[in-house]
């Protein structure tokens, strides 16, 4: 699918499907944020990856300058916890290994070696995110580790590490790495407005992390109404995705989303990546429609929490009912 434009003053901060090449087989690349659209601190790209009885290519072991999120995210709307495949993934030099079978959220510090990466069973289809910093010029870092050999675009190639296949699977809990491996639940939902599929924990204890948050919302009869207007002291990607199956371009469902001081409306019913630059005024953000179950992505591109509620933008019927919503005191 070729890139969906959004219209309006703020459209650029919009990103829906791609113009890259697939080949059909493998995966459909779903949207891609880089940095040559809008000058953001981290790019993204989100891919559809379908059933393969066979396993997947895999990534050599390597490094990249900055650091980045690998992202895994499932269709099943009976079980939202099921990733619908098995990925294998090693980390660090020992080659740690890992098995990841539900929504997981990777993270991987700047400099540190991991990889391959490789999905080994694929029974229903998954999706794969990567939110990484490149460098202006789209490539992962410049500078060369003297003495390595350079695979690509990657930083450093770590390829001749050894990888034992019969190695046993590690538990996260108590894994040298397993704190970089983090998936929910995130604790009790209602059992009406959503589960919590990756908690943002682990914020505090790992330096650099700035904690994703991963939702799985149901379908309701009624709107949710959910974040009056705001600021965030850093950047923030808002990330819809849909759970069919049968058509990764199916969100299943109808989200308003209000940007810049003005309260520009847009509607988004379609996978798509939303930037917010640092100190820019967004929401309300509104689910109208659901009619089959949707994932909401939150992924910060900083640390502090600071921020500010403009209740005076809202009409002012709607100032105590956004209000219950909001993250800051007016």
């Amino acid at each position: 699918m070729t890139r969906f434009f959004y219209g309006g003053k703020y459209g650029k901060y919009f990103f829906s499907g791609s113009d890259r090449i697939d080949d059909g087989e493998h995966g459909i690349t779903l949207a891609v944020v880089d940095q040559k659209a809008i000058k953001s601190r981290f790019g993204c790209m989100i891919s559809c990856l379908y059933p393969k009885n066979t396993p997947y290519g895999t990534h050599p072991a390597h490094i990249h300058k900055n650091s980045e999120y690998l992202v895994h995210v499932g269709t099943n709307n009976e079980n939202p916890f099921d990733l619908g495949a098995e990925v294998d993934l090693r980390l660090g030099k020992e080659m740690e290994r890992y098995l990841i079978t539900s929504p997981t959220v990777v993270y991987v510090p700047a400099g540190f070696i991991h990889s391959p990466w490789t999905p080994k069973k694929v029974w229903r289809p998954f999706i794969f995110m990567q939110v990484s910093q490149p460098q202006p010029d789209g490539t992962y870092g410049q500078e060369m580790p003297e003495g390595l050999p350079v695979s690509g675009r990657q930083w450093g190639d770590y390829s001749f590490l050894p990888v034992n296949e019969d190695a046993p699977y590690t538990n996260p809990s108590n894994g040298k790495y397993g704190k970089y491996v983090i998936s929910g639940p995130g604790g009790p939902d209602d059992g009406e407005h959503g589960i919590t599929l990756v908690p943002p924990e682990g914020r505090e204890k790992i330096n650099g992390y700035y904690g994703v948050i991963m939702s799985w919302l149901p379908p309701k009869s009624t709107p949710y109404r959910m974040h009056p207007p705001h600021i965030h002291t850093h950047a923030e990607f808002l990330i819809h995705l849909g759970t069919n199956p049968d058509d990764p371009f199916d969100l299943g469902a109808e989200i308003e989303l209000c940007m810049g001081k003005e309260l520009e409306k847009y509607i988004i019913t379609r996978p798509t990546i939303v930037y917010i630059p640092p100190g820019f005024i967004h929401s309300p953000w509104i689910i109208k429609k659901v009619h089959r179950p949707f994932i909401f992505i939150q992924i910060p591109h900083g640390k502090e929490k600071g921020g500010k509620y403009y209740p005076q933008l809202l009409p002012e019927d709607q100032r105590e009912v956004m209000k219950y919503y909001s993250h800051f005191a007016p």
